[in-house]
């Protein structure tokens, strides 16, 4: 058989490129790279100010890891195989994630509160608390879609029993 002089097999993993849009991208990556600490790092820590390829500025939340930019750099040059700038600012940035998502939370709760059938039930049940806010859609804003899972069920001809 004719000899087929090839080059050796290379056993270095090569970094995967990675290509990061935008700061939700990079949370994306820290998730699927199974890096659950950082992803929560990144969902809760940080304030980002500003994000672009191979530079994000950002204000650590507080009481967030002091170590992060660092890590970051690190995880970052391992995952895109680039180096990335990585500053951290005295204030200036948007809120976290989480942050965010709180707020939503809070919003949709403080909304359901006002609920005429809500506040009724409330009212029925001193001490009673909306622990979390559920619905079968996202935005779900009617009493009637909210609650139809509450209604009574229908017999065959489609009529409330």
């Amino acid at each position: 058989a004719p000899r087929v002089d090839a080059p050796p097999p290379s056993f270095a993993p090569a970094p995967e490129r990675a290509a990061l849009a935008n700061f939700d991208a990079l949370v994306a990556l820290a998730a699927e790279k199974r890096d659950i600490q950082l992803k929560i790092a990144l969902e809760s820590e940080v304030r980002l100010l500003r994000f672009e390829p191979g530079r994000i500025e950002f204000e650590l939340a507080p009481g967030g890891t002091p170590g992060l930019a660092s890590t970051l750099t690190q995880k970052l040059q391992a995952w895109t195989g680039e180096r990335w700038m990585i500053s951290v600012v005295a204030s200036g940035g948007a809120p976290t994630i989480k942050e965010k998502r709180d707020a939503s939370e809070r919003e949709r709760r403080s909304g359901l509160e006002s609920d005429p059938f809500v506040a009724s039930v409330l009212a029925r049940f001193p001490g009673a608390q909306i622990i979390a806010v559920r619905g079968r859609e996202e935005g779900a804003a009617s009493s009637e879609t909210l609650y139809d899972d509450m209604l009574p069920p229908a017999d065959d001809d489609g009529e409330a029993q």
